[in-house]
């Protein structure tokens, strides 16, 4: 998209000096093997004993080749790409029909109790009308939660949240918690609760980490249907 827009536009993405340097080295180029292949069919015809009918058929075979190499060099002149042509590859331009999109009935949120949080409750609470149903996704990741006592303190914490969220006026308002690799549980819970809008909080790494290990936010994408709004 980005090089068919710089030919619509009549621009190109190399600069002019790095063009003019391209045309000379590309002209020298071209000259020195034109030269090479004139001095060896001059030396190839002044052998003695070599027939005409031997050469003429080299010689139709390099009047061929001149004759392509020509029109390689001019034909973007002769047909206007550097003047009026414009390249269209997306087609006709039309606008994309509109379809009607309905109030969110179930918003799932996951949280991992950070500060992070802050953001997804928020576009959560706003987004919420009178008889959405906000669902509170928490994934216990760790084999010791239950030894620890993690899993107690977790469901304390989101049953604060639901009472927090009622003070609000967001009176329907569940929670579960999920289990292992925090992608695939979120994706169970938001398939079982059938909810149809997903607002998540980037996971992952920072840095070259990242690019290593994918966030638990481009691996649920792809476990799941419904849009997905990612709170910053």
């Amino acid at each position: 998209h980005f090089v068919s827009s710089k030919i619509i536009m009549k621009g190109f993405v190399i600069s002019i000096k790095t063009k003019i340097i391209a045309w000379i080295l590309s002209a020298l180029i071209i000259t020195l093997n034109i030269k090479l292949v004139v001095e060896t069919l001059k030396d190839w015809i002044t052998i003695e004993n070599t027939k005409p009918l031997t050469y003429i058929p080299i010689f139709i075979l390099c009047f061929v080749f001149g004759l392509l190499l020509m029109y390689i060099i001019f034909e973007p002149i002769i047909n206007g790409v550097y003047n009026n042509r414009v390249i269209n590859i997306h087609g006709k331009t039309h606008f994309p029909k509109i379809n009607k999109i309905t109030s969110y009935n179930k918003i799932a949120l996951a949280l991992d109790f950070t500060k992070n949080n802050g953001a997804v409750l928020s576009h959560a609470v706003n987004l919420a009308k009178q008889d959405t149903i906000l669902i509170l996704i928490h994934v216990i990741e760790s084999a010791g939660a239950s030894i620890y006592g993690t899993q107690v303190n977790d469901r304390k914490r989101l049953n604060f949240y639901v009472e927090q969220l009622t003070k609000l006026g967001i009176k329907n308002s569940i929670y579960e918690v999920g289990y292992g690799k925090a992608e695939k549980s979120i994706a169970e819970i938001v398939e079982k609760q059938s909810a149809d809008l997903l607002i998540l909080i980037t996971y992952g790494h920072k840095g070259i980490t990242d690019i290593l290990f994918e966030t638990v936010t481009n691996k649920v994408k792809h476990k799941i249907t419904i849009p997905i709004l990612i709170a910053r």
